[in-house]
């Protein structure tokens, strides 16, 4: 009887442990489903910004910036809000743009890059109109680096490339070596292949890697400088 009595037990607990099983995947599954059906919403919302017609690829030789009386806001009481300001961004300067929370830092990154277009004035890269080339161009020709950067659950190599998948292996050393990351990736177990993991595992690693070897040189600032000493470059900070 005990030994009946024990082996029901397990098999209850085996079953149990199955539905148990069974209930989280559908809860995943759920979740998945209703997760795809934002992302087809978000899909199919008109867009805001469309190319001009007859718009052509933009030409960046030097990358010079200008914002000439530009004017912008998001709506009534809303923050981010831009009125007639202009400057110009030389090549080979670095150009940092300061203030609080909701001054508009972020919109001038906006706007830059044509998430919107701008209500009055206009933005010039080397003389060209930003509303009347192809955006595709337009923000192939820009870098954006984020305050927090996001890393793939994939290779080192997918991350490094993910903007141009069809760079060469020697692409992709060139960039490691001009981001001064080479030695990092040499005491990888896989090199470029190492997996950077769930949710990017190895992104303390990589955030570390990158603030020792900027401690080599005399300032941060400097070593932007020798990484993009031919075009311009905007710093974004708030006050």
């Amino acid at each position: 009887m005990r030994c009946t009595s024990a082996k029901t037990e397990i098999q209850v607990d085996r079953i149990a442990s199955n539905w148990f099983s069974a209930g989280v995947v559908f809860r995943a599954m759920d979740k998945a489903f209703t997760d795809l059906e934002k992302m087809i919403e978000l899909s199919q919302i008109p867009k805001d910004v469309d190319d001009a017609p007859g718009a052509q690829p933009i030409d960046v030789p030097s990358g010079s910036v200008t914002f000439e009386n530009v004017s912008f806001n998001y709506g009534l009481g809303t923050s981010g809000q831009l009125s007639n300001i202009s400057f110009t961004i030389e090549p080979g300067k670095t150009t940092a743009i300061i203030g609080p929370t909701g001054s508009g830092k972020s919109t001038i990154v906006r706007l830059l890059l044509r998430f919107y277009d701008v209500h009055t004035g206009r933005i010039l890269i080397d003389g060209q109109n930003i509303s009347s080339v192809t955006q595709s161009s337009l923000r192939h020709a820009i870098g954006v680096v984020a305050q927090d950067t996001v890393l793939f659950n994939d290779t080192l190599e997918y991350n490094v490339n993910y903007g141009k998948p069809d760079a060469s292996t020697e692409d992709v050393q060139n960039a490691i070596a001009a981001a001064q990351l080479t030695e990092f990736v040499s005491h990888q177990p896989e090199g470029l292949a190492t997996r950077v993991g769930e949710r990017g595992k190895y992104l303390r690693l990589w955030s570390f890697d990158r603030k020792r070897m900027a401690a080599r040189e005399p300032t941060h600032m400097e070593m932007l400088k020798s990484l993009f000493a031919a075009l311009s470059f905007v710093l974004v900070f708030q006050d």
